[in-house]
């Protein structure tokens, strides 16, 4: 019967479209795609992951398997996967291991929005700490990054970046340096 063949088509049709809308959505939605290096022409940086695809580690400068002179940071991250700290190691040709040289702690707002960055580094004695604040307008776009350094002791004014926004597409960046002088504007 003529009625039943084409029933039956229909309904092969209906699950092989089911099929085709559903299998993309199950099968790729789990594929994710990770960086595994970098190569900056001068260098390379590495990257390695945990099972959640985080990055936990990068590493610049492996070339050739030489170590020395090497940078390797160390991420660890927050329940909201904001990376919370960073341990910036130095390699040291002296005893082969990896020296923590500096510390970053980084601070979010509700919103996941970074607010607040501040690097403590342990070999430099001039620079005590870096503070880097973030301000955001009310559709979460950056507008405006202000660094400070405390050296000594005493807080010194390292400049400040703007960013102005139209239909919410970055358009300028204005660059001020410690004099509080626009050294560079970017469209």
């Amino acid at each position: 019967n003529d009625s039943t063949l084409s029933y039956l088509n229909l309904d092969k049709m209906k699950k092989l479209l089911l099929l085709l809308l559903c299998v993309p959505l199950i099968g790729l939605g789990q594929f994710q795609y990770k960086l595994d290096s970098v190569d900056l022409g001068y260098q390379k940086i590495y990257f390695n992951y945990d099972q959640d695809g985080r990055c936990i580690q990068s590493i610049a400068g492996m070339e050739n398997g030489n170590q020395d002179g090497n940078l390797l940071n160390n991420y660890i991250y927050d329940l909201n996967n904001n990376i919370q700290q960073i341990f910036h190691k130095w390699h040291n040709p002296y005893t082969g291991e990896f020296d923590t040289i500096a510390i970053n702690y980084l601070s979010y707002d509700s919103n996941n929005n970074l607010i607040q960055e501040e690097l403590y580094p342990f070999t430099n004695n001039f620079v005590d700490t870096m503070q880097i604040a973030y301000t955001y307008d009310i559709n979460n776009n950056l507008i405006l990054q202000e660094r400070v350094e405390i050296i000594n002791g005493m807080t010194a004014y390292y400049g400040r970046y703007e960013y102005f926004y139209q239909n919410s597409e970055l358009t300028i960046i204005n660059i001020y340096r410690p004099t509080d002088t626009l050294v560079k504007y970017f469209t």
